[in-house]
């Protein structure tokens, strides 16, 4: 029989930061007319005539006209953009480089789908940047229509308030159209191993699958994440991460709603053969079972090549 818990924290966990930044921008040549549909990805019906007609946007309850925006997709799942009045472009996202025209306005924010341990996976605005980064208020909405692919148009809809990084209140409703930017190039960065680990693996949380991209021992611990990981205390993208200490499994990451641990003995982490890499010692990890971590059904299956980093790495 598994004992579970619902905790706010998951204990010696790395956290990870997650940003969406929307920026809605008229992307095609000169800048003065929105992007035409290229392929899939697009999203749905978008406003008609002006692309940002119908969005409402209020600094300090003085309208502001948006004119531009901009969405990337990010590798844990959530989406970046950016909006503003004045300039911008799909490489300043991408290169998370997007300045401010001096006396105009334009905002950053976040967007996650977070899962529930029920498998519903809402949208909500989680960060927002004008200076200095703030949270939304609570009750924050957002919808994104497709993977806000290179070169699509994207139906965005937001509905949040916020305070500003110098105060300011800033109010956004509505629907517009942004150009999708796709996503940016995870090759290269922090906390990302040198070379590929094999992986078929997945970890199917709440009904939704996530590919276990990432593998690592600490200790006695094994840690599986949504994303490459090294032996590094950095943790660059992770939409959902399992952690077995123990016998106790801990559920947390940018797409669960709910840090949740649970003692489950159905779910299985088996180390195997080890060996070594670039990037240190390595250990085969073969995943199985079904069962619970909190409120959330979780199942586990497939192998992955992990970093072993309690292992020294031997001398060359």
């Amino acid at each position: 029989m598994s004992r579970s818990r619902v905790v706010r924290h998951a204990p010696d966990l790395v956290g990870a930061g997650w940003i969406l930044t929307l920026v809605v921008a008229a992307c095609g040549k000169g800048g003065d007319k929105p992007a035409a549909d290229k392929g899939s990805g697009g999203g749905g019906a978008a406003p008609a005539g002006d692309p940002f007609g119908k969005l409402e946007v209020t600094v300090d309850g003085k309208p502001a006209a948006m004119k531009h925006a901009f969405v990337k997709r990010q590798p844990d799942g959530s989406f970046q953009l950016r909006v503003t009045e004045q300039g911008g472009s799909c490489n300043a996202l991408l290169s998370s480089m997007a300045g401010t025209s001096p006396g105009t306005t334009a905002f950053t924010l976040d967007v996650v789908p977070r899962l529930a341990a029920d498998g519903t996976a809402p949208m909500t605005v989680t960060s927002v940047f004008m200076g200095p980064p703030t949270s939304a208020d609570p009750g924050a909405t957002a919808k994104i229509e497709g993977r806000a692919d290179a070169g699509t148009r994207v139906a965005v809809e937001l509905g949040f308030t916020a305070t500003g990084g110098h105060g300011e209140k800033l109010s956004v409703h509505g629907p517009f159209v942004a150009e999708g930017c796709g996503e940016p190039d995870t090759t290269r960065g922090p906390g990302v191993p040198k070379v590929a680990h094999p992986s078929a693996a997945t970890m199917t949380i709440a009904g939704r699958a996530f590919p276990v991209r990432g593998a690592v021992k600490l200790g006695d611990d094994v840690v599986l994440l949504d994303f490459p990981k090294d032996c590094s205390a950095t943790t660059w993208y992770m939409g959902a991460r399992l952690r077995r200490s123990g016998t106790t499994w801990f559920l947390d990451g940018n797409q669960i709603a709910t840090a949740s641990q649970g003692d489950d003995p159905a779910l299985t982490a088996t180390l195997g053969a080890t060996g070594t890499s670039d990037d240190g010692p390595t250990v085969q990890v073969t995943l199985g079972g079904a069962g619970k971590v909190g409120d959330y059904p979780v199942a586990l299956e497939g192998t992955i090549e992990a970093l072993d980093c309690t292992t020294p790495a031997p001398t060359p």
